[in-house]
């Protein structure tokens, strides 16, 4: 049996809401880093194969991506995405004015 369940719309409280997605990309986090790209760093010393680091990029791009998304999460930029769903049915638009948010490989 799975926990997901389409058809349930539970009422919780936007802040316990931050605090679960918050613990949920910690483990993700933790995830790529303890296993996936130890795992595919060796395989890519091993083998020289291009396949191979090209999954390793993969889990480097994904740990930063949720690293970014924690940032946002704990900073309050993701705030709007835990109000109610009729504020915003489509989640928040960015003002294009912004500057580009991410670099192409340069550290932020």
């Amino acid at each position: 049996m799975t926990l997901y369940d389409p058809n349930r719309a539970p009422q919780v409280d936007p802040a316990d809401a931050v605090k679960v997605v918050e613990a949920f990309l910690e483990k993700c986090r933790a995830w790529a880093i303890e296993r996936e790209i130890p795992k595919r760093l060796q395989r890519v010393e091993q083998t020289h194969d291009l396949a191979e680091a090209a999954k390793l990029h993969e889990w480097v791009a994904w740990e930063r991506f949720v690293d970014h998304a924690l940032v946002e999460l704990r900073d309050g930029t993701l705030d709007a995405w835990f109000g109610p769903p009729e504020a915003s049915a489509e989640g928040p638009v960015a003002d294009e004015s912004d500057p580009p948010r991410y670099s192409r490989g340069e550290e932020t």
